[in-house]
């Protein structure tokens, strides 16, 4: 079979309108296609993105055609299978690739998630009303269909064969690839510098932050207890011996999980606000609001909490690996075959 993976990447930094991405919803589509070249089948990402990012994509070592042309590039191709993942995507976009071959969609937000063929997200959140000719009225959805990276199932593979966890050293902050918005930058002025020299911290920047400048100056200010890495190789192996992370509310939560690391996390939108409830009901995560919501007292006295074992940070330490897998992509790829089949 043939599967065409259709995504954005990094356009978040150049753009304000609904469809604008980190690099998130990229990387799962490059997991996705790992797997299924895995399989023996063909793998194509088509992307829309800046120049800039073509380094990024030649590592993944899977093919792509960076373009603006992409229902072209699909009926080329001949697509059996076209995985769209792009929040805010028409119907009429998936309509047109129907017409090429069968639609799954991963995006969680706006109405795609009901008119593909398949939809797999990590919740079900219902953030746009259900169309009256909507084509799914439910879909798979959960913990066990959140698309992980090889290095997140590799490392969990790892600590599990080991039997025994690291020692936990630091806190990690990592908000994405992108971080327009410098969630990062405001987590770290807002951190009481008692907690600074209580513990260490390891601050994350993605490899496409525009503002690494200044969160290098804030972190020069504490010397050795706050450490800042920029776009690391392995974004498992510099989590997997942290006590605890501070992340955006998106897929680091569960792939930090997949390696028995807890988060709090901070969002940006009314949907993340919705996912945030959704991971605190579930007792997944910790969900502290919107970043313009944030206070120091907030930030602070949850963090005592955790490093002091007042919450459910222990548990999801222990449990984490069960919760997330790291078998969604098998899971997707062989519920995809079936309904090809079909």
């Amino acid at each position: 079979m043939k599967w065409l993976f259709r995504c954005n990447i990094a356009n978040e930094r150049s753009s304000e309108e609904g469809d604008v991405q980190g690099i998130g919803h990229a990387m799962r589509c490059v997991s996705l296609a790992k797997e299924v070249l895995k399989n023996g089948d063909n793998a194509l990402l088509s992307i829309d993105g800046d120049p800039d990012v073509k380094p990024f994509l030649k590592e993944t070592g899977v093919d792509f055609k960076l373009n603006k042309n992409h229902f072209k590039i699909a009926k080329s191709y001949n697509a059996d299978v076209i995985v769209v993942d792009i929040n805010y995507c028409g119907r009429e976009v998936l309509d047109q690739f129907r017409s090429i071959g069968t639609v799954v969609n991963l995006a969680p937000r706006g109405i795609s998630k009901y008119y593909a063929d398949l939809t797999f997200t990590s919740e079900e959140i219902r953030d746009v009303s259900e169309p009256e000719d909507a084509l799914l009225k439910h879909w798979y959805s959960g913990p066990e269909y959140t698309i992980i990276s090889d290095d997140f199932i590799n490392q969990r593979k790892k600590l599990l064969a080991e039997g025994t966890r690291p020692e936990r050293k630091y806190i990690v902050i990592h908000m994405g690839g992108v971080d327009k918005y410098d969630r990062t930058g405001t987590v770290l002025q807002l951190l009481d510098e008692r907690i600074i020299e209580r513990v260490q911290f390891k601050i994350i920047a993605g490899p496409f932050n525009p503002n690494v400048n200044s969160l290098k100056t804030t972190c020069d200010r504490y010397g050795d207890q706050v450490e800042l890495l920029i776009g690391p190789d392995n974004l498992a192996d510099e989590l997997s011996d942290a006590m605890f992370g501070i992340l955006g509310t998106g897929i680091s939560t569960y792939e930090a999980l997949a390696i028995g690391v807890p988060s709090i996390n901070i969002g940006l939108s009314e949907f993340h606000d919705k996912r945030g409830k959704f991971l605190e009901s579930e007792d997944l995560a910790i969900y502290l609001g919107n970043k313009e919501d944030l206070t120091a007292t907030k930030l602070n006295n949850i963090i005592k909490k955790s490093l002091d074992g007042k919450n459910n940070i222990g548990y999801l330490q222990k449990e984490g690996p069960n919760i997330v897998d790291g078998k969604a992509a098998k899971r997707i790829i062989k519920k995809t075959q079936n309904q090809v089949r079909k």
